[in-house]
């Protein structure tokens, strides 16, 4: 049986942090010594580090709660914690589409303002950077069109060819050269495009 310290250092936590979790009932087959100190079982510990994974990828307490409630690991326990972590890792991934597209458009506007400090009459939104960050999207075999195809569209954009409104009509074009997984993130990376002013 470990202390409450002695579990701390195991699991880089704070003390405070495992009462919390002790409280909030994530740690149900936690037992006392006879001076009401808690006392950890290496079941404990383990399931405080499941505690911890959890917390860490963002699973809410509710959930956290319902999962360690279930003390044997059987099929339909092994099946709840898989449902879980796989609901958690699509939520994460929409956070992370979302951020990705924030910081795109923060690397529009940071070129453009960098531009603009260079020379006033010079439009620039970083096009390199942004044909890149398509490119990371496209399918291997695709890149070198990608890169191309974007190139030119952002060259027409400089020449007041043509606006960038066209790009849900390039989206549409182009979706068959980007990796299907990948399709939600290159949508919002145009859609966010078509509001640049040249």
């Amino acid at each position: 049986m470990e202390s409450i310290q002695a579990v701390a250092k195991l699991t880089d936590l704070t003390v405070s942090t495992l009462r919390y979790y002790d409280q909030l009932g994530l740690l149900p087959n936690l037992t006392r010594n006879q001076n009401g100190y808690r006392q950890f079982s290496e079941r404990d510990v383990s399931d405080v580090n499941l505690v911890k994974c959890f917390r860490e990828v963002g699973v809410p307490i509710k959930q956290i709660k319902k999962i360690v409630a279930s003390t044997d690991l059987n099929q339909k326990t092994v099946e709840q914690r898989l449902k879980v972590l796989k609901e958690q890792q699509e939520t994460l991934r929409m956070q992370r589409r979302q951020i990705d597209i924030s910081l795109l458009a923060l690397q529009v506007k940071t070129a453009r303002y960098e531009a603009i400090l260079t020379d006033p009459n010079r439009v620039d939104h970083g096009e390199a950077k942004l044909v890149q960050y398509f490119v990371k999207y496209a399918r291997p075999n695709q890149q070198q069109y990608v890169t191309k195809r974007l190139t030119a569209l952002f060259e027409q954009f400089k020449q007041h060819q043509t606006k960038p409104a066209i790009l849900k009509d390039s989206y549409t074009e182009l979706k068959d050269c980007f990796q299907p997984e990948c399709l939600a993130e290159v949508q919002a990376a145009f859609e966010l495009l078509t509001g640049l002013q040249y």
